[in-house]
């Protein structure tokens, strides 16, 4: 019943980015979907609180339909002093967002860089297992290896769970899935099945120890981020405390309207020791 329960949350409540059926099907990066529900179970996550970077429209337009909800944010709590974050000053006006959000929120995930994940349309996130997510980690080899289990899962599923007999056996070498698992059609139902039992094999693999190491390890939240410039946090159910305002073209009008509709405490031309204060008292 739980896994129908986080699969509707997946298939419903349509919001934007890429389908979680075509995500599931990619050979190059098998995703690790960040189920809030899931991820409590196998990884013990609690309620945090962060900094998330945003631009005027979207905390305006699109932040309401997040806040409260079982829809993920992408965060942060950790920022190195030579990250590009920084450079040119917090108020650079080239820079996407102009904004930051003290949030507190449901840990779905928490990652000791930037992990790039990507947004489903029902809001949750995934971490897609690549080059670019895996390549020098401390447990590579076992990441790697998840990756191919994740991939024999996606082939046994359409084999077994929904009839579709691949047109040719599984085969690394040849980097992609036989054709007609990339291109069969699927209804409603199968969708449905296909990401359930995604799901249910996603959480037998990373509750299997050396994969929950190797995860584990991954979303550790360091207080040194090491070679990275910041960490990543995808969080659920998001209040907003307050918001910092970085960019100096967000006019007194602009901060007014915000101060109106959110209502909480407003800090206009941000600094960057504001900002250094806040991640430190956030740490503490």
């Amino acid at each position: 019943m739980k896994a129908f329960a986080e699969v509707a949350g997946l298939v419903s409540n349509a919001y934007h980015g890429q389908n979680e059926v075509s995500m599931i099907r990619s050979f190059e990066s098998p995703p690790i979907i960040l189920s809030g529900p899931l991820f409590k179970r196998i990884f013990e996550l609690t309620e945090k609180e962060a900094l998330h970077s945003i631009g005027l429209s979207d905390l305006k337009n699109k932040f309401p339909k997040v806040q409260g909800r079982a829809k993920q944010i992408s965060t942060f709590t950790q920022m190195q002093p030579n990250s590009q974050f920084w450079q040119g000053g917090i108020d650079d006006e080239d820079r996407p967002g102009g904004l930051l959000l003290h949030v507190k929120g449901n840990v779905t995930g928490q990652f000791n860089q930037d992990m790039y994940t990507e947004i489903l349309r029902g809001g949750r996130r995934v971490i897609m297992l690549n080059d670019d997510t895996i390549e020098e980690q401390e447990f590579e080899d076992e990441l790697k290896g998840l990756q191919s289990e994740f991939r024999k899962l996606v082939h046994e599923i359409f084999k077994k769970k929904l009839g579709i007999k691949p047109d040719s056996p599984l085969s690394f070498s040849d980097n992609n899935y036989p054709e007609n698992i990339l291109r069969t059609e699927l209804d409603g139902r199968q969708k449905a099945t296909l990401i359930k039992n995604y799901l249910d094999g996603m959480e037998k693999l990373l509750k299997n120890k050396k994969y929950k190491e190797a995860v584990s390890d991954m979303m550790f939240d360091m207080i040194a981020v090491g070679d990275y410039e910041y960490n990543e946090i995808t969080m659920e159910k998001v209040k907003l405390i307050s918001i910092y305002v970085t960019n100096s073209n967000i006019d007194r009008s602009d901060v007014d309207n915000l101060r109106k509709q959110f209502k909480v405490p407003i800090y206009p031309n941000a600094s960057r020791t504001q900002i250094e204060k806040i991640l430190q008292t956030i740490n503490s």
